[in-house]
């Protein structure tokens, strides 16, 4: 390994063409303890996400801010050096903050191109085998279901008041800045350390282990649907590559809390504008 800080859980770019094996930052037994925390979440999301809309939404986002701050807590807790870990995922290869949010910005309008342009080639399809009016009129319900999104459930969930909006903001930093750490930050960097030890190439181990991180990162959104659980978790492929490219996680941080705070501001101008 040519890496001058062999405990970095983001290996520049470099290191993905270097042969070698990577050392865990944190026992194998914690990495299960973790990815069986999540898989549990991913399981309550999923078929409890009723009784989660049922609750007021300030409690909401009380909650959820509060729920993945100490599961970020537990992640780091089992980490073998923490002042390293922050360091390599903050700090390792950093440009001016101003670069990084212009890096990150670009990452969301690229994921925003993408989904809108797959939307308008299903809209394409179906106006093509329907082209009776009756059809075209509600064209958008026919997409939805294709695609097999849950709109309703991200809708019930958006904020709906000025208040709402700035907890929503905290909620969206969050997710971004926690979320990151844990499947970008510390997931990854086991997954490729597991699968370099198996005796896995480093290409593969690689391709591997943004894989699997990604399908789990997909997993806890299931409640809004197949098909956003798997926009998000190819939305979490192209983090943990550009995560990689880059070698930390501040750009994938900007654009994950851009994505989901402009979501929720998109639905809260909608909903101020219906309700005129």
């Amino acid at each position: 390994m040519t890496d001058t800080l062999p405990d970095t859980p983001l290996p520049p770019s470099g290191d993905l063409r270097a042969e070698g094996v990577l050392e865990p930052i944190a026992p194998w037994m914690h990495t299960l303890a973790v990815v069986a925390l999540l898989a549990g979440f991913s399981v309550v999301a999923h078929f409890g996400h009723q009784e989660t809309i049922a609750l007021d939404r300030p409690i909401r986002y009380g909650s959820q801010i509060l729920m993945v701050w100490m599961l970020l807590g537990c992640v780091v807790a089992g980490v073998y050096h923490r002042h390293l870990f922050f360091w390599n995922t903050l700090l390792h290869n950093r440009r001016p903050w101003f670069l990084e949010v212009v890096r990150g910005m670009t990452i969301y309008a690229a994921c925003l191109v993408t989904l809108s342009f797959v939307v308008m080639v299903a809209m394409s399809i179906l106006v093509l085998r329907h082209p009776d009016p009756s059809h075209v009129a509600n064209l958008h319900e026919q997409v939805v279901s294709r695609l097999h999104l849950k709109n309703k459930t991200v809708e019930s969930v958006a904020p709906t008041t000025g208040f709402e909006l700035l907890l929503w903001t905290g909620v969206s930093l969050t997710a971004g800045f926690c979320e990151e750490h844990i499947f970008r930050g510390y997931l990854l960097r086991q997954a490729l350390s597991f699968f370099s030890i198996a005796g896995a190439s480093q290409r593969f181990a690689t391709i591997l282990s943004i894989t699997v991180t990604s399908l789990l990162f997909g997993s806890l959104h299931l409640y809004e649907g197949v098909g956003g659980a798997i926009f998000v978790g190819i939305l979490g492929l192209m983090y943990a590559i550009l995560a990689l490219r880059f070698g930390n996680l501040r750009a994938v941080i900007v654009a994950h809390s851009a994505q989901d705070f402009l979501v929720g501001l998109f639905l809260f101008l909608r909903h101020a504008n219906l309700a005129r």
